[in-house]
Formats: structure tokens, sequence, C-alpha cells
């Protein structure tokens, strides 16, 4: 009887949990997350796309409403409109929002924006969410590095290598200590794959795309020259063939030397492979590149390196490291200095270059492609303007017939002391102590009686002087308490028998 009544509790238990259920589920419902996400992205430099999603179907909703802080301005509020701006109606809703930028309201490059949504459903639900970006071509990863006179920041697919700034540090230093002048730079330099500013679409035209390349808005050009000028940006591109720091210390050599050169009109090799020189690590790659050139008959001829270096990359290789070997000729020729003061002349190049090598600039590529084979060559590869400095070679004179021979007389030398020390040591006038060692033969001389002293005998010491001595007294006094202590164990043994 008892265990009937125990199953009839079971499953009376048992049906009341499904009612339970179905009792709680409304509540249950009420109580479920009404936001799902949201998400901004950066269509630099010319829009933000926002994005929201809700759980409730579209015709549930009764608003959306966003606003968008940037630095100093006002808030500026939008409401959306919920039909246009949806792109999933149910069973949730996503809603998207193009935010577009004019030349007044674009941010700073590298400002904090944040932004607000609030979106309301018919059912009172309410979802009121704020968020943070930072405004930047998020094409490219970017990093800050350096202060003072030069500031960089770079972009990159991947992290740019550790060590660029104090590498263009120490060429900038050196470029200012050899011109006389002062630069400061400020950067922003983007990777060979990617184009500053807007780039274009399928038929030519700029265009801002989003990061999967698949969507955008028309972009305004002079938008992108308004962020990069706004700050002082001086926006680089880092050729495909050149490391960072590389790029960097080509485009700061002709910088410095932009306005001379503008005067001189250096051909175009000189240009390049002098920019080249500043390289921290010289290239050796560039003299096995040249020497195999000459050797396959693969080299450019005077007019091809007056000329800017040519598109195809495997041509433009060697086109560069021809342009560098042929200032190592110059540096072998006339000397690290004679080349400096060459790149800084402000005569016209063919003609300043002709006075200091002594031979025309139309024949330096051929010249170079003879020197490059001789043994001189590989030393003159290594030569950095970093390096100490070594003697410049000089021209050696050879007196001609029209020199007039004159008579100058001659300066007779009468020799006087000095106190200049030197290798062979002369005589000193300062007197020296020696040694008075005996030169004869030591002989035994016989003393008279009496001469020597008389020895006193010390007599022996007493009993009573000995035991004066403490030290004397205390070995005494212990003997006697060792014999005192043995009498006494001695007397105790015979008694116990």
């Amino acid at each position: 009887m008892q265990r009937r009544w125990t199953l009839l509790v079971i499953l009376l238990f048992a049906l009341a949990m499904p009612l339970r259920a179905q009792e709680e589920t409304p509540d249950a419902e009420l109580e479920r997350p009404f936001l799902i996400y949201h998400a901004v992205e950066v269509l630099f430099p010319q829009a933000i796309q926002l994005e929201i999603a809700v759980d409730r179907p579209l015709f549930e909703l009764e608003s959306a409403a966003l606003t968008l802080y940037i630095d100093e301005q006002p808030p500026d509020q939008r409401s959306l409109d919920l039909e246009g701006g949806a792109f999933v109606v149910f069973p949730y809703s996503a809603l998207r929002y193009m935010w577009d930028f004019t030349t007044e309201t674009v941010p700073p490059l590298f400002s904090v924006v944040r932004y607000r949504w609030d979106v309301v459903a018919l059912d009172g639900a309410r979802a009121e969410v704020e968020g943070s970006f930072t405004f930047q071509d998020e094409r490219l990863i970017w990093s800050r590095q350096g202060s003072g006179r030069v500031r960089m920041v770079l972009g990159a697919l991947t992290p740019p290598p550790p060590g660029i700034q104090s590498i263009v540090l120490e060429a900038h230093a050196h470029l200012e200590a050899i011109t006389g002048q002062g630069r400061a730079y400020n950067w922003l330099v983007y990777d060979s794959i990617v184009q500053p500013g807007c780039a274009q679409d399928e038929n030519g035209l700029p265009f801002a795309f989003n990061r999967r390349g698949d969507g955008g808005v028309p972009c305004d050009p002079a938008l992108a020259l308004q962020v990069y000028n706004a700050q002082g940006y001086t926006v680089l591109r880092r050729p495909p063939e050149l490391a960072w720091d590389d790029a960097l210390i080509e485009y700061m050599v002709r910088d410095f030397y932009a306005q001379v050169w503008s005067v001189s009109r250096p051909r175009q090799w000189f240009i390049d492979g002098f920019a080249q020189l500043f390289h921290i690590a010289p290239k050796q790659d560039n003299y096995l590149i040249g020497r195999a050139a000459v050797i396959n008959g693969d080299t450019f001829d005077a007019a091809g390196m007056s000329a800017p270096p040519p598109d195809d990359p495997d041509r433009r290789i060697i086109w560069r490291a021809q342009s560098a070997g042929m200032i190592r000729y110059l540096i072998a020729r006339i000397g690290l200095d004679n080349v400096y003061r060459l790149a800084a002349t402000r005569d016209p190049f063919d003609r300043a270059y002709e006075l200091a090598v002594g031979t025309s600039a139309e024949a330096a590529a051929l010249e170079w492609a003879r020197w490059i084979l001789t043994s001189a060559a590989p030393t003159a590869y290594g030569v950095t303007p970093y390096q100490p400095p070594t003697p410049t070679p000089r021209p050696t004179f050879t007196p001609s017939l029209t020199w007039t021979v004159t008579y100058t007389p001659s300066i007779t030398l009468t020799p006087t002391p000095t106190l200049t020390p030197s290798q062979t040591r002369i005589p000193s006038v300062t007197p020296t102590p020696t040694l008075d060692l005996p030169t004869a033969t030591p002989t035994v001389t016989p003393r008279p009686p009496g001469s020597l002293p008389t020895v006193t005998p010390i007599p022996p010491p007493t009993v009573a002087q000995a035991l004066s001595d403490p030290s004397v007294q205390s070995a005494v006094l212990i003997v006697l308490m060792i014999i005192l202590l043995a009498l006494v164990i001695a007397a105790w043994r015979l008694g116990k028998i």
C-alpha cells in the first residue's frame, strides 16, 4: 500500500512540471536580451559604417537614432529610416548606417570618435549602447615611432621591424652635419601595396572601400588631403624593393639636397646612387649584381642611366645597382669628401663632374663597367659615410718646363740641447748614488788582547724567583688540586670495601 502511494506522488509531480514550465515561458521571453551586437568600420577617409542588431523583427521596431561625438565638434544626431537601413528584417533586425564626412566635419587622423545607438521597440524594449573607434585607415596596422625632430607613423600589413627609429636618426644627424642644414620631419608612411587616401574602383574613380573590399562609397581626394595636412603629415609610400629604413633615408637625402639639385641638375644615376650611399649597412649585393650585369652585357648606357629607373622590376634592380656602383667608382677615383662637394655644387653638374673627375659625365657608365672588374672595386663598395675618415687620394704633380727655378738660401741648423726624451739614453747631469763594492780580497787580521767585550755569566734562577711567576703558581695549584682529588677518591673506595 505504501509503495502505491509513493508512485502516485511521483506521477503527480511529473505532471506538474510541464504546467509550471508553460507558466514561466512568457516571463522568460520578456527577459531575453534585446541587443545582439553593434559594430563600426572606417571607410577611410570618406565615411564610417555603423551597424546594430536587436532581437525583434523589423515590424516590431518603433525608431532608431544615432549620435556621433567628434573631438570638439557639437554632438551630431541622426534618425534612421528603418526600412532603408535594414539589411535583416526577420526573425531579428539588423540596421546599417553610412555616415559621410565633409572637409569641415572629418575627424582628425588617429583621433578617438564616440557613437551612441538608441533603438526602441513597440513593446517598450530599448537598446541604448555606446562605443568608440579610432579614425584611421584600417587597411593597415599603424605604429608610431620617433619624437622631436623626426617623427614617423608607419602603416603596414604586419608590424614593421624594431630599430627603424635609431637607424633613421643616425642618418639624419649625419646629413645635418655634412650639409650644415636643419630638417624636421613628420611622416605618414604607407606600405607599398596600399595607395594613400582614396583608392580606385574598377572604372578608375576614387573610392573608399570597406575591409573586405566588396563595398564602400565614392571618395573625395580633397578630403584625404585635408585629413593629412590638418596635422602636418608628409605622406610617403614605401617602394616595394626597399626596406623601411632605406626608403626613409633615401627620402631624406633627396630632401636635404633638393634645393641645390634644382640648380645643378645632376644626372638621375647620381641622385639615386648618392641617396643609396647613406644606407646604414652597405649593400654588397650591389657589387655582385653590377659585376654580373657587366659580364652578361645587361648594363645601361649613359642615356639609360640619365633617365629615371625602369618600371620592370628586374631591370630596375640592375639600374639601381649600377647607380650605386657608379658612386662607388667616384669615391675610389676622387675620395668621399670630393663626392660630397660634387653633390653640393650649384654649378651645372656635367661641368662640375668634369672638373672634379677629369673625364666627361657621359663616360661614367663605361668607366664604371671597366672598374668593377678590377680588384679595387670590392673595397670601395664597403665604404660608408659613417666610418672614420680615410686619407683622400691626391693627384701627383709633375714639374713642367714652364716653371722658374729660384734660389732660396738654406738654413744651417746649430745643435742645441733639448729636453725631449728620445729612444737613445743620454747621460744625466744629476748625481746618482753608486754602491761602493769591495775591490780587494778580504784578509784575516788578529785583534789585540782585551779588544773584545767581556761576557758576564747570567746566574741560574732560584726557587723563590720561579714561584714568583704567576704562570708557575697556577700550574702548581692545579697539580695540588689533582693530587687532593685523587686522595679523596681513594679514601672513599677504601671506605666502601
